[in-house]
């Protein structure tokens, strides 16, 4: 009797010595995945209201040889804000091996191991509360890696209201004609003692799209007419203190026209 429960323990554990290893080699080729969730930091100037954006993806792992492939899908960029972004930016480092790398649903460049990911032309524009995805695939001898230095940064739809210290005003040349058009040189000088380094700026003036046109333009700002409005919008912020001038040449059909009901309004 005492040789047989002996010989059932002996049994018993040449059994487990034969499992265990099995079942540690078996974790070597497992698929898994993990979700993470990253808040982005306001550190990219280029960028701006980041407080309202965050980022989240999913890992996949599986293998890849002697290595590991990575699948990050989605990685979703979420617009927790109350204004739309007009464009978005990832940033995040790869491992030092990191080889393959690929990506899909977003302009990606890569400079070492930092990956930079860009809104492509139709997935810019995030709404409050909305979000949009995208993927990318790399290949590193790590099976537990984690993107590290991840910031998610956008720049917000421009919400323009009138400030104070924000002012516009204009000096005018010596007026032209051609055929049945009379032309004025203006200098506008758009000045911002607002307390606030302004995103952007626009003036806006009456119009008549019948009798009034625009000769010229400087390339600094951009400008669009309608029947009775003309509009100038800045390409460039406005710090605080600070002031911008720029040049125009409009016209009119009357010899006696001036540029009236002109105001500006910046954008923070």
């Amino acid at each position: 009797m005492i040789r047989y429960r002996r010989n059932r323990m002996v049994l018993k554990n040449i059994l487990l010595l034969l499992v265990i290893p099995l079942a540690v080699s078996s974790t070597g080729y497992a698929i898994f995945s993990q979700q993470l969730t990253v808040t982005g930091d306001s550190a990219n100037v280029d960028y701006h209201a980041t407080q309202h954006l965050d980022l989240s993806y999913t890992k996949s792992v599986s293998p890849s040889g002697q290595n590991w492939t990575y699948t990050m899908s989605p990685m979703t960029v979420k617009n927790n804000g109350t204004l739309s972004t007009l464009t978005w930016q990832v940033t995040f480092d790869l491992p030092s091996d990191a080889t393959g790398f690929s990506c899909t649903n977003a302009n990606c460049s890569q400079n070492g191991v930092t990956v930079t990911a860009t809104n492509t032309g139709s997935n810019g524009t995030i709404a409050p509360s909305s979000s949009t995805n995208f993927s990318c695939t790399f290949t590193t001898a790590d099976p537990i890696y984690t993107l590290q230095n991840v910031t998610v940064s956008g720049t917000l739809e421009l919400v323009y209201e009138t400030m104070s210290g924000l002012t516009v005003g204009y000096t005018t040349g010596t007026r032209t004609k051609t055929a049945n058009w009379y032309y004025w040189p203006y200098t506008f000088t758009v000045t911002n003692n607002s307390g606030n380094n302004l995103r952007a700026w626009r003036v806006t003036a009456s119009w008549n799209s019948t009798s009034n046109a625009v000769s010229s333009m400087d390339s600094t700002v951009n400008y669009t007419t309608s029947a009775t409005q003309l509009t100038i919008t800045s390409k460039t912020g406005l710090n605080n203190g600070s002031n911008f001038q720029f040049n125009a040449t409009l016209g009119s059909t009357r010899r006696t026209w001036a540029l009236s009901g002109y105001a500006v309004q910046g954008a923070l």
